[in-house]
């Protein structure tokens, strides 16, 4: 963080949008990473500003809004916006797929969270996600499938809040 201050604080007004777009992305996501969740969210929406259509930074911001059970519907706008722009990007499709679980639209959640488990087959948190999609349609048996595959998944730089929640329902 202290090293992203530090370049942000050098630029002139001669840095193309693009590069200062992804310091204030990167910056932002430093801070996503220790729990700042404010500074996170204001660095982000410096990097949207400069770059409006960029799907990575609107699924790093929603996902982040939407993990915490916040800002459900402008997150959900922004992440049909970037899967819109990047319609083959799993993680933009788990994201999208989690704002609609989030929001009690299991059916809808679905086929997004199938379709990314397809395309990163290596990624825990797609398969935490998937399970607690069938097991809020009443597959019990697919949900636990799901989150074994989950727990062979995890790997050391998984999230802990992700490592926790395998964990809590795979025993």
């Amino acid at each position: 963080l202290k090293a992203y201050d530090r370049l942000l604080a050098l630029q002139s007004g001669d840095v193309p949008a693009q590069m200062l777009a992804a310091m204030y992305f990167a910056r932002g996501a430093s801070y996503e990473r220790v729990g700042n969740y404010d500074k996170a969210a204001e660095d982000l929406a410096l990097s949207l500003i400069l770059n409006p259509a960029s799907p990575g930074v609107l699924n790093y911001l929603a996902y982040m809004w939407v993990d915490r059970g916040e800002k459900l519907r402008e997150s959900t706008v922004m992440l049909e916006r970037a899967h819109e722009a990047a319609p083959e990007d799993g993680a933009i499709m788990d994201s999208l797929g989690w704002a609609y679980y989030q929001q009690g639209w299991y059916e809808k959640a679905l086929p997004l969270l199938e379709q990314a488990a397809n395309l990163t087959p290596d990624d825990a948190t797609v398969f935490l996600h998937l399970g607690d999609v069938h097991a809020r349609l009443g597959n019990r048996t697919t949900a636990e499938r799901y989150w074994r595959q989950a727990k062979m998944l995890l790997k050391d730089e998984d999230d802990a809040v992700v490592k926790k929640a395998v964990k809590e329902r795979v025993r």
